[in-house]
């Protein structure tokens, strides 16, 4: 704001003054709107990446997006609990088999798997299966081992 401008123009100081305080408070209101927007952004962002979106015509649209290690967290640790493994063991189990074998898919279908078909020793078996070596330096993935397993289950039901 050019105050010479404003003189030049006819105002009188008391003028100029109250001007220069007009045209702070709309900068100040401005700037406290557009903060405002940005929190309220930034918070509704934050709501719909951790909650359920709110009923809107989009609400359809919305997927929770979970990888595959978080669900092998979440139904792995479900699973060895129904099977009597205390709670605090669960997550450092998986995570044990994780660290020998990084293989999160793989490790939640010999879960399932073994679920599924009332192993009589779940963690031995899913311990024997992520622990297990083949010729191939051990690079056989979970998956593959319970796949594998899975098919010769279905050929002896078959009577093949």
């Amino acid at each position: 704001m050019n105050v010479s401008a404003l003189r030049a123009a006819g105002l009188t100081d008391h003028d100029i003054v109250r001007v220069i305080e007009t045209v702070y408070e709309d900068r100040r209101e401005r700037n406290r709107i557009a903060k405002r927007k940005q929190r309220s952004r930034h918070r509704c962002q934050k709501d719909t990446m951790t909650y359920p979106p709110p009923l809107c015509d989009q609400a359809e649209l919305w997927e929770p997006v979970e990888d595959a290690r978080t669900r092998l967290f979440r139904v792995g640790k479900t699973v060895l609990m129904s099977w009597g493994t205390p709670e605090r063991r669960c997550a450092s189990m998986i995570g044990r088999w994780l660290k020998t074998k990084d293989d999160p898919e793989g490790l939640l279908a010999a879960i399932e798997y073994a679920r599924d078909r009332n192993v009589i020793e779940p963690i031995a078996y899913i311990s024997a299966l992520v622990g297990g070596r083949n010729g191939k330096n051990g690079k056989r993935s979970v998956g593959d081992v319970a796949g594998e397993l899975a098919a010769k289950l279905a050929a002896r039901e078959a009577g093949l």
